[in-house]
């Protein structure tokens, strides 16, 4: 019967997920010896070849510090709407490991995952580099190459993981045609250093190693000046023709291209440089934008429907309360503080209370300094991935960060909770609520205690102006931000379009 088909298919699909995420844990693809990226180099491009899809595709190669996903998505979308057929390659996922391999908008299904994540599992399992960003890289490639061979592909928007010149996806050889091939580069700040390089221009060189000879590499002139003289050193060393692109929003206006607030400007104006080669603009791509926890707003409103968040409102009140949350990604210092700046911006006359968790290989003092500089409350959660600070390990970061530079008053804005736990659910949906109720009914200000050895305080918004608004802002990692979307989701699900990932969530592996 169909229902049985399906849960054979949905138990294959989790069982084929716990094998390709089983060697997550295994060490870092990008700390292997020169030879290792040779192999690995090899086994992505002869696989590319195999599949043909270096006689059938043009590539758009994209690296980066921040403002990949996006840019990705900008190109697709707009390809996408001027009629192409675009392949699209990203990482990481929010709710399904399927966000990772797209034809245009239309994630890979169940099915073909399993088939050619199947296969991938296969041709890997003798190769000890190997983790699990190879196997969905293998995978994607399988997919492509076979949906190319029923309608061709004309394009594949291809993004890298971490760094560039020893990622997995920068298997291209050094003499790939110039005309299928073009490459991009995105802001670039402090981010995995301990992989990349302390410095900004080693993280850049890193970046750089991208570039082809004869192909194109376009960047803004909003990179910091020794992050472009990198790129300018790189593209003359190795042939490539660089391409810097001025960012300026009245240019943008002009051309009839909307963006929702300055953080993507940068991203759009990049992705519209790379397409005016083909004679496609970012314009046609913008209404079908699609790029979740990016600046993402939601209002929430507290007397739902039947099933949703009835229970948050106050006892006796009739009256509905709408609450304004706001979800970013952004996950290194320079990241978070465009996010708090734009927050203020687009809100004015609202506090700020920040929900912030983070990864363990983030740059985690330079992001509790820009949270002390923008917000007026923090609560620190631990999201469900693995790699997730705990709520006390964020909590013994601070004085290290006070004495960065954030300074002694940062204790004031901390929302001292008793401390949650580890748990493999994570924290984030239980803080995201706590929020959301403490703000019907907010602590006197002055309530909240000056240090950390000082008694819990059981409200986030204690502190907090009762007469003026405030927005919840959710950041700190692409993990912290798409848990919080699964737990408005549980709470309303209306907030949603019929089409949203989270409503295709996968069911836990682990």
């Amino acid at each position: 019967s169909p229902e049985t088909d399906n849960e054979a298919l949905t138990s294959a699909y989790v069982s084929l997920l716990k094998k390709l995420f089983q060697p997550v844990k295994s060490p870092s693809r990008h700390l292997g010896t020169t030879e290792i990226f040779k192999l690995r180099q090899r086994f992505f491009f002869d696989l590319f070849q195999e599949m043909k899809l270096d006689q059938s595709c043009s590539v758009i190669h994209v690296a980066g510090t921040k403002g990949k996903g996006s840019t990705c998505e900008y190109l697709a979308a707009s390809l996408t709407a001027a009629g192409y057929r675009v392949g699209v390659f990203t990482s990481p996922h929010l709710h399904t490991a399927r966000e990772r391999i797209k034809i245009g908008r239309q994630l890979i299904s169940m099915k073909d995952l399993v088939r050619d994540g199947s296969e991938a599992l296969v041709r890997l399992e003798s190769q000890s580099w190997a983790v699990f960003f190879d196997y969905f890289l293998a995978t994607a490639l399988l997919y492509f190459g076979r949906q190319s061979r029923s309608q061709k592909l004309d394009y594949i928007v291809l993004e890298c993981g971490i760094g560039g010149r020893y990622d997995s996806t920068n298997f291209f050889p050094d003499d790939v045609d110039p005309r299928r091939h073009t490459c991009a580069i995105t802001s670039i700040s402090y981010d995995h250093q301990a992989i990349l390089g302390e410095t900004l221009p080693e993280i850049a060189w890193q970046k750089a190693g991208i570039m082809r000879r004869g192909c194109s590499v376009f960047v803004t002139d909003q990179q910091e000046p020794e992050v472009l003289q990198v790129f300018r050193e790189e593209a003359d060393k190795v042939g490539s023709r660089l391409v810097v692109v001025p960012v300026d929003r009245d240019s943008l206006a002009g051309k009839g291209i909307a963006y929702d607030h300055r953080a993507q400007l940068q991203n759009c104006m990049l992705a519209d440089a790379v397409l005016s080669q083909w004679h496609v603009s970012a314009k046609q791509g913008v209404p079908s934008f699609y790029w979740p926890c990016r600046m993402e707003t939601f209002r929430f409103k507290t007397s739902s429907p039947p099933g949703s968040a009835a229970d948050l409102s106050s006892a006796g009140s009739s009256k509905a309360h709408e609450q304004l949350i706001v979800l970013d990604g952004c996950h290194n210092g320079d990241s978070i503080q465009v996010f708090l700046q734009s927050l203020a911006e687009k809100y004015p006359e609202h506090q700020k209370l920040i929900v912030f968790g983070a990864g363990m290989e983030k740059s985690i003092d330079m992001m509790i300094r820009a949270l002390f500089l923008h917000s007026d409350k923090v609560v620190f959660v631990q999201s469900q991935h693995f790699k997730s600070y705990t709520e006390a390990q964020l909590l013994s970061k601070v004085p290290a960060a006070v004495e960065a530079g954030a300074g002694d008053s940062f204790h004031r804005k901390i929302a001292y909770l008793p401390t949650l736990e580890s748990t493999l659910r994570g924290t984030v949906a239980l803080r995201l609520l706590h929020c959301i109720r403490s703000l019907r009914s907010p602590v006197p200000s002055g309530a909240l205690p000056v240090s950390t050895s000082s008694a819990s305080v059981a409200s986030p918004s204690a502190s907090l102006q009762s007469n003026r608004p405030t927005v919840i802002g959710v950041c700190g990692s692409l993990f912290v931000a798409a848990d919080a979307r699964e737990a408005l989701y549980r709470l309303d699900p209306s907030l949603f379009a019929g089409h949203d990932w989270v409503r295709e969530s996968d069911p836990p592996i682990f």
